[in-house]
């Protein structure tokens, strides 16, 4: 496959910042070179993001990354805090059964970018979550993984952040491990999928990651990888430059493209079962805040945070929604019509 070759620029391109995106302070004085995470070739920086990270192009790889790396301590002391700034909600039992009732009501999670698809292709892929043991590195505070056990699946949630991990245990009653994947995946025991959605492009060894997953999946199992689309970049600094990718989200360490995935499936003897790009048809979604709730949806989420005290019915609930799309149709963005994000689906053969 021929590949595009960065231009001919001597000097760094530096990327302005976006208002309102939030940018980390590394130590710029303890940074240290990082070769492509890959294959470990070394390349010359062209862009440099708003936080002052360098960003390299691996050809070889069809791959984007950070060059020049924050220190394993300051990665660590950035995560200490990470999940308290991005936490969506109050982790409690009325947040549990908020979650609950609204998957309930809803049938499926938000569809915003395309994490909709999520579960669909999943299943696909399983021939059906019923019965099936699926795993989530990253799982956060595992809405993914509740709607996944709404669907018959037994779920086993995986994540750094030991708040995170306690709620999935003592309020979604999911099985759970706050250690590094590697450390758990003989604990966990093989499983039929792994799922791996907005962290690829976090660790600084994204392979041991891969290779890790390997090793937990049964022969057949897939694993699921979700994460920005380094492809919409481009492979030449004057197209890149312009993707906002490389200027919201800076903890991100790599940026993986169709391409990318297409490598890692070749060297580590994985099938690719399902590959596209898509989500954030406007790429201005991405890097501003939405806008402030509208009456009826602050009182649709108040209901929500009502229903294990009003006792108010799914079946109401339902209803209700009903009558407000009738009335006033939703516009639906149609997420496959953007590139923004990588979904794919690999196959360990049997």
């Amino acid at each position: 496959m021929e590949m595009l070759v960065l231009d001919e620029v001597d000097e760094v391109v530096d990327l302005p910042p976006i208002a309102g995106v939030r940018i980390p302070r590394w130590d710029l004085g303890a940074l240290g070179p990082r070769t492509c995470p890959l294959c470990h070739s070394t390349n010359r920086a062209s862009l440099r993001r708003p936080d002052a990270l360098p960003v390299a192009y691996c050809r070889r790889c069809a791959l984007w990354y950070v060059c020049e790396a924050p220190s394993d301590d300051q990665v660590a002391r950035f995560y200490d805090n990470y999940w308290g700034g991005h936490r969506p909600a109050e982790l409690s039992a009325p947040s549990a059964a908020q979650m609950m009732q609204q998957l309930s009501v809803e049938g499926q999670l938000p569809s915003v970018g395309g994490y909709e698809r999520i579960l669909p292709k999943l299943a696909a892929a399983l021939g059906g979550l019923r019965g099936k043991r699926i795993l989530e590195v990253g799982c956060g505070y595992g809405s993914l993984l509740l709607a996944a056990r709404l669907q018959g699946a037994q779920v086993i949630g995986n994540d750094i952040s030991g708040d995170a991990v306690r709620f999935l245990r003592e309020q979604l009653n999911i099985p759970g491990f706050d250690v590094p994947f590697a450390q758990c995946v003989k604990e966990i025991g093989s499983v039929d999928a792994v799922m791996m959605v907005d962290l690829i492009e976090h660790p600084t060894d994204p392979v041991c990651l891969i290779e890790t997953a390997w090793a937990a999946l049964r022969p057949g199992g897939v694993l699921l990888l979700w994460t920005p689309n380094g492809g919409a970049a481009g492979a030449v600094t004057s197209q890149a430059r312009e993707w906002l990718g490389f200027r919201v989200d800076l903890e991100h360490l790599q940026y993986l493209s169709a391409a990318t995935v297409v490598a890692i499936a070749s060297r580590h003897g994985w099938a690719i079962e399902h590959l596209e790009s898509l989500g954030f048809p406007d790429l201005a979604t991405v890097a501003y805040r939405p806008p402030k709730r509208s009456v009826v949806a602050r009182l649709r989420r108040f209901a929500y945070r009502s229903l294990p005290r009003t006792r108010v019915t799914a079946t109401a609930l339902r209803a209700a929604r009903a009558l407000r799309r009738w009335a006033a149709p939703e516009s639906k963005v149609d997420a496959s019509q953007g590139v923004y994000n990588l979904f794919a689906i690999l196959r360990r053969p049997t």
